[in-house]
């Protein structure tokens, strides 16, 4: 006799994180929310999804349906009361100084009042699965709202290894599966959880590979064609943009007709996210640029002849990225941390070869010396020599960006992500693999 589980299609209830962007579908910012928006659009063809976001609207409850996947937007006001009076009294709670490994934002406290609305709507829902970004005071509140769910939680930082391992374990036991965007990530939660390898997977980010097209401006050859270097990302210190503009400015004298453009709004994550938290001391250098405005601080870095040569486009609408990837001849990423940077898959989807430092899981997307050149972060004489061999070869460049763009239909399409979170998904829950499948990046 069949279940009603088995008669139905599986329901997946994806809950948005508070912070870092949003999704109106078919629009979308930040890049989490490109992840969940380009998953459960694949996923809407097997599961029925429902995806609940933090609404914008003060009051009330708001819906809409897109491309088989319901959004549902929960009103805003009860988690900025809670907030406000978590805030107003935190310091009292806890005793004094909050410890760095125990950041206000990690608390159970912490967006309260957003998780039990959510995790309210995914039991009303009946979820089946329900998969939690990056909070993990999240996954105990939705296990109380929902026993019998399967529970992910999805990590696209390091929080889970820095964060204190009191306050982690036990929230890390209430999950069923622990995905990581990289193996790097995996690899840091394994140095601190052990036990839990038989639970963690990594499924990498993604690229839209049917909007990211290659055009001919990577072999360009002529001495009167630009030659753009692209970089697209947020606008912050631990993306190395302003080692890049260094950089840029040390090979831009000898190859007149190159330029640097960057894509991406202005905005340094807290300190207490990254920069606080972090034992790589060329992270932590990065506390310098927490006292001044850093687009300023960039600004004055590039030399008066080449003023014209670096272009801040600013923010984009994700969609509109593909004008930029088509007119770009080199991507760039000289990022000091990251855990798996979206923009570079989609720049090799773009057929764009990536000149990119090796930290985090760059390496595990990028095949050095196949389909982009790494080098070591914070080089900044590294970081221009690969530049300009890039910039002075256009067979190189074509050549790279190729293997590339063939690296990514197989690895990176969205319906490769979607199919390896589906893996996760349905996994037994005393089946799921030990080692994961990890992408070999050379």
């Amino acid at each position: 006799m069949q279940t009603e589980t088995s008669q139905r299609r599986p329901r997946v209830a994806i809950l948005s994180q508070v912070v870092g962007g949003w999704i109106e579908p078919p629009q979308t910012h930040g890049s989490i929310f490109i992840w969940t928006y380009e998953v459960a659009r694949h996923l809407a063809k097997d599961c029925s999804l429902l995806l609940v976001e933090f609404g914008r609207q003060r009051l009330g409850t708001r819906t809409l349906e897109h491309e088989g996947a319901r959004y549902l937007y929960v009103p805003a006001a009860l988690n900025r009361v809670l907030n406000a009076v978590h805030r107003r009294f935190a310091r009292r709670l806890r005793g004094g100084e909050r410890k760095m490994s125990r950041p206000d934002y990690a608390s159970a406290f912490h967006n309260l009042g957003y998780i039990v609305q959510a995790a309210w709507h995914a039991r009303r829902w009946k979820a089946d699965i329900i998969h939690i970004h990056n909070f993990s005071q999240f996954v105990p509140v939705v296990r109380a709202f929902n026993p019998g769910a399967r529970i992910i939680l999805h990590m696209n930082c390091e929080w889970l290894s820095q964060h204190d391992p009191k306050m982690i374990g036990g929230r890390v036991r209430k999950a069923d599966a622990i995905v990581c965007c990289s193996d790097h990530i995996r690899r840091r939660f394994l140095e601190v959880f052990p036990d839990f390898a038989g639970k963690s997977h990594v499924v990498y980010n993604g690229t839209n590979v049917e909007r990211f097209l290659p055009s001919d401006n990577v072999a360009a050859t002529s001495p009167s064609q630009r030659l753009r270097v692209l970089f697209v990302g947020r606008v912050s210190p631990e993306k190395g943009v302003h080692l890049l503009v260094e950089a840029f400015a040390k090979i831009a004298p000898s190859i007149p007709n190159a330029s640097l453009e960057l894509v991406g709004g202005v905005g340094s994550l807290p300190p207490e996210f990254l920069v606080g938290l972090s034992g790589d001391p060329l992270v932590r250098d990065l506390e310098r640029f927490y006292n001044r405005d850093y687009l300023s601080a960039l600004e004055e870095m590039i030399p008066a002849p080449l003023k014209d040569r670096v272009v801040f486009h600013g923010g984009v609408d994700h969609a509109a990225l593909a004008a930029h990837y088509r007119g770009a001849t080199v991507f760039a990423a000289a990022s000091l941390s990251d855990a798996f940077p979206l923009p570079v898959v989609e720049a090799m989807g773009a057929g764009l070869p990536v000149v990119g430092s090796a930290v985090g899981g760059i390496p595990e997307a990028v095949v050095d010396g196949e389909t982009g050149l790494l080098f070591e972060p914070g080089n900044v004489d590294a970081l221009a020599a690969a530049l300009k061999r890039m910039l002075d070869d256009g067979d190189l460049r074509q050549r790279m960006g190729a293997a590339g763009r063939a690296r990514a239909l197989q690895l990176f399409s969205w319906q490769a992500i979607s199919d390896q979170i589906s893996r996760v998904y349905f996994a037994e829950p005393q089946g799921a693999p030990a080692t994961p499948t990890v992408i070999d990046g050379g």
